[in-house]
């Protein structure tokens, strides 16, 4: 039987009033699904609001504006979003950033859509942080799974020649100012925030490309999977884990032999990116454009221990 908590709870069933104007002009109704709850399926799981219409009243009330001024934010976002709420949501995030730069209710001045809106926000990024937010995004854009903070922090300053100091606040940072584009869930993996964004990143018809400044940001799959299997090779060859058979894998998958030595907690926290590129360095491989990956580093060389291992 499923567990409680996915379903409405006793005396919690029905229609349940979140949010009342009397100047609104329209109803929305939210309707989950038969395992929803008309709450917890609505609520996002970072900032525990629930819905648009929460997060704008949360922006109306942080920015100090009144009833009235309130009320009229509210009709534009909802006239300019014609409908859709990814680019209310979108839109709310930039406001939330940079309310500073609209002097009243008039949102006009705002891209009517949502891939307008991410490009601003990307506009808005402090110049300093441009190459890290251009890392995290090619990065979660073509993992093949969610990559967790320390796991993009560790490579970061790999490459900067410093594989065991990683500054997390440094991606941390990154990811909060282009959240409209990344998740990053409560075990602090970072993935893409919706489907749309892949989209943007990646179409050679992107509006990215369309403006000088925002191009470093545009992704190259094949090119992004051969700079992480690169990457991913390079990190194993620098780590310890190849002097002996290492079960780096979780730990339900798979079974320890007698040759396998489980690596201790504190090693792993040493070299937070090992497990993710020792098991995925062959599938980015597989996706890279031929002559992009560095066969000939010792990884390849006959009678590797680095591969056998």
């Amino acid at each position: 039987m499923a567990q409680e908590s996915r379903y409405s709870s006793q005396g919690s069933y029905g229609l349940k009033k979140c949010h009342d104007s009397k100047s609104a002009i329209v109803d929305v109704i939210f309707v989950h699904g038969l395992t929803g709850n008309r709450e917890t399926t609505w609520t996002d799981q970072h900032t525990k609001v629930f819905n648009t219409a929460a997060r704008v009243n949360n922006l109306v009330k942080s920015k100090g504006f009144d009833e009235v001024y309130g009320d009229l934010l509210k009709q534009q976002l909802a006239a300019r979003g014609d409908g859709t709420l990814l680019w209310v949501d979108t839109a709310v995030d930039q406001l939330s950033d940079s309310a500073s730069q609209y002097s009243g209710p008039d949102l006009s001045s705002l891209p009517s859509r949502t891939d307008g809106l991410y490009c601003l926000g990307l506009l808005e990024a402090p110049p300093s942080m441009a190459l890290t937010i251009a890392f995290v995004l090619r990065w979660a854009t073509v993992a093949f799974r969610p990559l967790k903070i320390r796991e993009l922090s560790a490579v970061v300053h790999f490459a900067n020649g410093q594989p065991n100091g990683p500054e997390i606040e440094e991606v941390r940072t990154a990811i909060g100012l282009c959240r409209s584009l990344l998740d990053l869930s409560g075990v602090d993996e970072v993935k893409l925030a919706h489907q749309s964004t892949k989209a943007f990143l990646t179409d050679l018809n992107s509006p990215l490309l369309q403006d000088a400044r925002t191009q470093q940001f545009h992704v190259d799959e094949e090119k992004t999977h051969a700079e992480i299997a690169n990457v991913s090779i390079s990190y194993v060859e620098h780590s310890p884990f190849h002097q002996s058979w290492w079960h780096l894998a979780s730990l339900d998958v798979g079974t320890t032999s007698e040759e396998t030595v489980v690596p201790s907690p504190d090693l792993l926290a040493h070299y937070p990116f090992i497990q993710y590129s020792s098991i995925y360095w062959p599938n980015h491989i597989n996706r890279s454009p031929p002559g992009w990956v560095n066969l000939r580093s010792p990884l390849f060389s006959p009678g590797s221990e680095i591969r056998r291992h």
